[in-house]
């Protein structure tokens, strides 16, 4: 709110992902879609602290 934005003003979301269920926890959570997340876990499953890395690099990667 205080930087004028809302949920739909953001393309894309990145959590970590410890469980394969965190994503979809997290766009039900925000009312989002899933797909505007990003998700490693079917990947790498869980990659501890990692997760916010490997997750910002998928996004690079695949959105450049």
């Amino acid at each position: 709110e205080k930087a004028g934005l809302r949920v739909d003003d953001v393309a894309h979301f990145v959590f970590a992902t410890p469980t394969a269920w965190y994503v979809n926890f997290c766009a039900r959570s925000l009312g989002i879609d899933a797909r505007r997340c990003v998700d490693t876990y079917p990947q790498f499953a869980n990659i501890g602290p990692v997760c916010w890395l490997a997750n910002l690099h998928e996004h690079a990667r695949v959105h450049g």
